[in-house]
């Protein structure tokens, strides 16, 4: 509820497109306040609306549909300086190559670049199809706005310091290809550029997250571009996320870093070297330690955590309890168990209540990194009501989403969760209501993970 404070900002000019009965709508705390009229609102908005970030004009586009994606309010800057595509998916997939030229407030964020993809995601359509439907960040039941346009905010930028990386894990670059390209580190004036420009523009970032298809540490000045963002953005949070294969150097604790993740997956050398191939567990425990007690004796404030996913040969109940003892010796802030379908999952522990917990003052969180099987089904009705509007097309679209999304994540029919069992059955319903020519993408994934048992009428699905 909207209370007054003891003290007001000086008042500022109601914008001239300013939507009363929209501001009223959007913050009903407003009217619960007892504010209703036209001059009520304006006034609330002059002395506290502007201050505390309220949104006061009306949309700059219609959104008719419910396709969205972290690229309509999110940016990802690759060591090459390109920005690209925010999921994996499309990292190669340019949106603005670097330009020092360009505008990066004006003309990319609030401008055409990325305008392009908010529209045509608000239209129901997919920006770069054949990338779109591997995304694992596109949702189709979830409503968006204009908001990060209007009120020029930005949720996070992600940034990638290095490409290059000593380790050689399976579900990454592979050493041998990623050796074949020059070194790459960001460059710093390129990010000083674009964070000028984002000033300039008056573009709010709530976080930055220094993380990519490299390692952070490898690129010399890192806790300067730490330092970087934190002098034009000192309110922003900024993380970085990193293999642990470094030492803690001097000037990390002070560079205003809010949180270093530990991507360290294993509690020995046995445990870990499967997956992080090439790399040294104890090198990664040390600096996971060094990191959380430095942080904790200067009193810098960074949170350390350490991520540990889970894979079938460091998921067992002792490596699991283990982690967490070990997690408490270190003096992290937080153990996060990862569940995962890239790499060699973990088919003993598939889900948080099958991990023992010490209970020894650890926290201890859980992240999952799938397709979310209520989207996909989302995207499935959402299909069938395209063929109902005669848009084949669209439906086309979304059924594909639905089934390179399952070939991404499950490689194996064993791997499919009841859930997505059920999606493949509805896929193979809709396919059947496709025009043929629009079949081909979703009967690959059909016959390869559920194919049709032809002894039984209708031909039936033989499920795993």
């Amino acid at each position: 509820m909207w209370r007054l404070r003891e003290s007001a900002p000086p008042p500022v000019q109601v914008p001239h497109d300013f939507d009363w009965r929209g501001y009223l709508e959007r913050y009903p705390d407003l009217g619960a306040a007892g504010i209703a009229t036209e001059e009520a609102a304006a006034e609330h908005w002059r002395n506290w609306g502007e201050a505390e970030g309220r949104w006061a004009t009306g949309a700059s586009y219609p959104t008719r549909s419910t396709l969205a994606c972290s690229s309509i309010h999110s940016l990802y800057l690759r060591a090459t300086g390109t920005l690209v595509c925010w999921d994996d998916a499309g990292n190669d997939t340019v949106l603005q190559a670097f330009d020092p030229a360009v505008h990066y407030g004006r003309d990319v964020y609030l401008g055409p670049v990325f305008n392009r993809l908010r529209l045509t995601l608000s239209e129901g359509r997919m920006p770069f199809p054949e990338v779109c439907q591997k995304c694992l960040v596109l949702r189709s039941g979830t409503p968006h706005s204009s908001f990060h346009l209007d009120q020029r905010v930005a949720e996070v930028f992600q940034i990638e310091p290095s490409y290059r990386c000593t380790l050689d894990c399976p579900g990454c670059v592979p050493l041998a290809v990623r050796k074949l390209a020059p070194p790459q580190n960001l460059p710093a004036p390129v990010l000083e550029k674009i964070l000028r420009d984002f000033v300039d523009s008056r573009i709010r970032v709530r976080a930055f997250d220094f993380q990519g298809h490299g390692e952070p540490l490898l690129h010399p000045g890192l806790w300067e571009l730490v330092r970087t963002v934190k002098r034009h953005y000192p309110e922003s949070y900024a993380g970085v996320t990193t293999n642990a294969h470094g030492v803690v150097r001097e000037g990390a604790l002070s560079s205003g870093v809010d949180e270093v993740v530990c991507s360290i997956d294993g509690v020995d050398q046995e445990t870990f070297a499967p997956y992080r191939v090439a790399g040294r567990f104890d090198l990664a425990y040390r600096f996971l330690s060094d990191f959380a007690r430095g942080a904790r004796r200067t009193g810098a404030g960074t949170r350390v955590v350490w991520k540990y996913i889970l894979f079938a040969h460091n998921s067992a109940s002792e490596h699991l309890e283990r982690a967490q003892r070990l997690a408490r010796e270190a003096e992290v802030h937080e153990l996060a168990f990862v569940f995962t379908r890239n790499g060699p999952r973990s088919t003993r522990v598939t889900e948080p209540a099958q991990i023992p917990l010490v209970g020894d003052g650890v926290t201890v969180t859980f992240r999952h990194h799938e397709p979310a099987a209520d989207d996909l089904a989302n995207r499935l009705a959402t299909a069938r009501v395209a063929l109902a509007e005669d848009d084949p097309a669209r439906a086309a679209e979304l059924a594909a989403s639905v089934a390179k999304n399952l070939d991404r994540f499950f490689p194996e029919p064993r791997d499919l969760t009841p859930a997505h069992r059920q999606l493949l059955a509805d896929l193979r319903t809709l396919a059947g209501e496709l025009p043929a020519s629009e079949r081909r993408a979703v009967e690959a994934t059909l016959e390869r993970l559920a194919p049709a048992d032809p002894t039984r009428s209708g031909g039936e699905l033989t499920l795993p």
